[in-house]
């Protein structure tokens, strides 16, 4: 290890202070209860104190700064950080799953970067080493690996087509998650700006909904255009977060970089990659678009990380894309698929939902027939949901099955609104599992349920499989 130690970057005594938050509660308890006793003169006199507690905090903040060191060469990252307990870290280049580096726009005068490190053993919910280090710096810890891992020149680079990113944010982009977005980002200015400013955002979208309604019901009309412009800001997040995308392979490691206002650099070890996901939707099933992603610790921890190794890519073209890149990992055709008598069994749970929600809407009409226009309405969006899994389920009964190439298993199943094409290395596999109901014990036909390591359990779900070929793929013995 070398002897060179680096502190990070000053801002993080900025970023130390959000630890020491709660200490602000005594000057804020302090001057609600002077102001209250003796006015301003009470409070003026006392501001000593509060004087006392920000520095206390400034200082703290500052201490964890100034006892906090890294270093980094070819052996691995080594981590020191602690005032009176003293903890140190040193993980090894080659654990190092993904190395990442976010460039967040609103520090990019002061040429900073947040620098994060994930490897199998470390926490789900957060970055085994992150630290807020130089632009030059994260350069130069990211030539390190990659002279670790990429013994070679460059061999290939991918940029895709602005219109393939669009297909991806488009795919990908959630009405619900947009809502949550908006419903924040207005909360949080109506604290900035006053109640004011947010009481006329909300009364101008009132009066927006009011002019588009076109006959529907006011509130209904509110909901609907609620949903698509949730759904139009996701999809410009997504595509400002995939934008300037650029996937690069050299040797065994994988490089990944994209974002406008916040750019991310992502270094990923091939052989730390769980497995591989080709994802379609409905959408991008009829227009013969995927996306793909992969599954290895540490990529895609948050949700404003970048999410796909290939965003957008026709179906046609994703063997030779995944041949280039991603050789390990070849999807394989079908080799075991259910009988064509288990259409129940991928069409019975979203069948409820298409005969309930109508039942229910008709029902409530007749209750409510003041209210009938509006019940109308919202029974008729949460058709477009329940309808919409029960095409993903038949589009499921189609092409659902498992394969084996050598050591590895090509998965073809559906999970919520999307289909999934996963190629798993056997030794990710933690464990298989043949699951049966009595009605699927009579017909000797099982559920197979693979969970794969990763920082979380994920459970990839395959119905209604021959048993005993599925026995036969995965080398178990007929007694489990």
């Amino acid at each position: 290890m070398s002897d060179t130690r680096h502190r990070p970057h000053p801002y993080m005594v900025i970023h130390n202070l959000r630890r020491f938050l709660a200490l602000l509660v005594i000057p804020l308890v302090r001057g609600f209860a002077t102001a209250l006793g003796g006015g301003f003169a009470a409070w003026l006199a006392g501001a000593w104190a509060d004087i006392l507690v920000l520095s206390l905090i400034l200082g703290l903040s500052t201490l964890q700064w100034v006892f906090c060191f890294y270093s980094c060469d070819k052996k691995g990252l080594y981590f020191a950080r602690g005032v009176l307990f003293r903890k140190r870290m040193f993980i090894p280049m080659e654990k190092i799953s993904t190395l990442s580096v976010v460039r967040p726009f609103y520090l990019r005068w002061l040429h900073v970067v947040r620098l994060r490190a994930d490897t199998l053993a470390g926490p789900s919910d957060q970055e085994d080493f992150s630290l807020f280090v130089g632009q030059g710096e994260a350069e130069r810890i990211l030539g390190v690996r990659k002279k670790e891992l990429e013994e070679g020149r460059l061999t290939r680079q991918y940029r895709p087509r602005s219109l393939y990113v669009a297909a991806l944010a488009a795919f990908s982009s959630s009405s619900f998650a947009g809502v949550f977005f908006l419903s924040t980002l207005i909360s949080q200015t109506g604290q900035l700006l006053g109640n004011e400013f947010s009481d006329r955002l909300y009364g101008t979208f009132e009066h927006i909904t009011q002019l588009l309604a076109f006959g529907l019901p006011p509130a209904a009309a509110a909901l609907g255009y609620l949903l698509l412009f949730g759904w139009l800001i996701a999809f410009t997040i997504n595509f400002i977060r995939h934008k300037n995308f650029c996937l690069r392979r050299r040797a065994d490691c994988v490089q990944v970089s994209g974002g406008i206002f916040t750019n991310r650099d992502y270094s990923v070890s091939v052989d730390q990659i769980n497995y591989l996901d080709i994802r379609q939707s409905v959408l991008s099933f009829l227009l013969r678009f995927c996306s793909v992603h992969i599954s290895a610790v540490g990529y895609a921890k948050r949700k404003e990380d970048v999410s796909s190794v290939v965003p957008a890519v026709r179906t046609r073209d994703v063997g030779k894309t995944l041949g280039m890149f991603f050789p390990e990992f070849v999807a394989q055709p079908r080799q075991v698929w259910h009988n064509p008598g288990a259409l129940f069994k991928f069409i019975g749970d979203p069948s409820w939902g298409c005969v309930l929600i109508p039942g229910a809407t008709l029902l409530l009409r007749w209750i409510f027939p003041d209210w009938g226009s509006f019940i109308g309405w919202v029974g008729f969006m949460l058709c477009f949901p329940a309808y919409w899994f029960l095409i993903v389920r038949l589009i499921d009964y189609f092409s659902a099955g498992i394969a084996r190439d050598g050591e590895h298993y090509t998965l073809h199943y559906s999970e919520g609104y999307y289909l999934h094409t996963v190629v798993i290395p056997r030794s990710r596999i933690a464990y298989v599992c043949l699951r049966q109901s009595p009605i699927q014990s009579l017909d000797k036909k099982c559920d197979l349920l693979i969970y794969s390591y990763s920082e979380k359990k994920h459970r990839h779900h395959i119905r209604n499989l021959d048993r005993q070929a599925a026995i036969e793929l995965f080398d178990l013995s007929p007694e489990n």
